[in-house]
């Protein structure tokens, strides 16, 4: 009986691997793969090291952390993660050189806005809702995830 729960679990576990790879990513190749949402903040700073960069905006509610890339394409990579609990990753920014970059990487990634216009989102049924909008030359993704900052107010609508 032990044995047969030990391989039911393993069974298990290795389906919830294949089923978050079969999962869109909703975030460009240029991020880590090993960079999903709901990753835990101390698991990202292990991974990213001093590849990052802290930044205090001045919201108590967040951790900001900023990478800088070499692209010619991309300038940099947010990273919000949420200051308590676990302090999840639910948000990424993908800042570009100008607008009309972003707007065109934004469609070849996520397709044409299906959400008020201009903005992206989507439901899913094994991850977090994703929701993406551009402003100012960025390219902003967001996991809804419970007790974050978006969270909230898109559940209102």
């Amino acid at each position: 009986m032990k044995r047969f729960l030990i391989i039911a679990a393993i069974s298990v576990f290795l389906i919830a691997c294949v089923n978050r790879k079969n999962e869109k990513r909703y975030l460009p190749n240029q991020v880590d793969k090993a960079i999903y949402f709901e990753m835990p903040l101390a698991d990202f700073k292990t991974l990213k090291g001093s590849k990052i960069e802290s930044y205090d905006d001045g919201m108590s509610f967040r951790k900001v952390f900023f990478e800088a890339v070499n692209g010619t394409l991309i300038k940099y990579f947010g990273y919000y993660f949420d200051a308590e609990d676990d302090m999840p990753l639910y948000e990424v920014i993908i800042g570009y050189n100008d607008d009309a970059t972003a707007n065109t990487e934004a469609v070849k990634l996520l397709g044409d806005p299906n959400y008020k216009e201009t903005e992206w989102k989507f439901e899913l049924k094994n991850e977090h809702n994703i929701l993406a909008w551009i402003f100012e030359k960025k390219l902003i993704i967001t996991a809804l995830i419970p007790k974050t900052e978006w969270y909230e107010d898109t559940n209102k609508e």
